[in-house]
């Protein structure tokens, strides 16, 4: 996400001349390596575990902006990858829009987004098809992810940046139709291979014309 952060700092400081700046937030959570989603093939949801978490710390953040006073001129941007990606999108699903207004909420980028869901409103960059959906809607019993659309306007937009091969947003297992029961091991080769896909977003050009949309408007 870092990639993300310089070109939107970057964008935010030349077009007010200095006068606006882009601050960096952290949300400490426990994150796991995207290698440990290949277990969801054995009913493992340790790449998940970590994401309430990171939920409540996020929600915590955010209600301090609504309340502290030099927080008044503040505008929010929100953003994530893989298991943070899904972090706020479950934020985003779970407050609706007045509340996020509260929230001083204008925009969001997730980026490998496991809670990706099919055609939802969101703006999606990248090369995946926008029908296939992230790992976490494939194993909800797992991941605790929910199938509703992102309720968003187009004032505080949703920006998915997702390619294809990328097991985590946009996960693809073709099961062969003589060995049903191979299920689990095509799912987790599948994952291992996509692997490369994941973590190569901050070279990817879909993730900087993403940035770029969230603060070109």
């Amino acid at each position: 996400m870092w990639s993300v952060y310089t070109t939107m700092a970057d964008h935010i400081s030349r077009t007010t001349n200095g006068a606006s700046k882009l601050n960096l937030v952290n949300v400490d959570y426990p994150a796991r390596h995207v290698s440990s989603a290949a277990l969801v093939a054995v009913g493992s949801n340790s790449y998940f575990d970590g994401i309430a978490d990171g939920f409540v710390k996020t929600s915590q953040y955010l209600q301090q902006v609504q309340t502290l006073s030099e927080c008044s001129h503040v505008t929010v941007f929100l953003g994530g990858f893989s298991q943070g990606a899904m972090v706020m999108h479950r934020i985003i699903q779970a407050y609706d829009p007045s509340q996020l207004a509260r929230f001083h909420f204008l925009s969001a980028i997730l980026v490998g987004d496991g809670d990706r869901v099919a055609h939802d409103g969101t703006h999606n960059f990248g090369n995946a098809d926008p029908g296939i959906q992230g790992i976490g809607q494939a194993f909800p019993f797992l991941s605790a992810s929910k199938p509703d659309p992102i309720d968003i306007n187009n004032d505080t937009p949703v920006f998915s940046v997702c390619n294809a091969g990328d097991p985590v947003c946009a996960l693809s297992v073709r099961i062969p139709p003589w060995c049903p029961s191979c299920a689990g091991a095509y799912t987790a080769a599948a994952i291992m291979r996509g692997i490369a896909v994941h973590t190569s977003y901050d070279r990817s050009a879909a993730l900087a014309q993403a940035a770029r949309a969230a603060t070109f408007r």
